[in-house]
């Protein structure tokens, strides 16, 4: 299951359609993986924001949990 901040919900509002298909398409794939660091576009963050995944979605980085 795929929950958003509200913060990630208004700024998707915000972005382009096709940007937004293409995070929440992103997520979606990452949610059915038993293990998220297997995407190729999912990295482990380091220091402050350790614990955290980070996505890649073209030129927009998503961190999640």
């Amino acid at each position: 299951e795929v929950v958003y901040h509200r913060h990630a919900v208004r700024y998707l509002r915000k972005m382009p359609l096709d940007r937004k298909d293409q995070v929440k398409q992103a997520f979606s794939e990452v949610a059915k993986l038993v293990d998220p660091l297997e995407h190729p576009n999912v990295r482990a963050m380091t220091g402050e924001w350790s614990g955290c995944l980070r996505l890649r979605v073209g030129s927009y980085r998503a961190i999640f949990q």
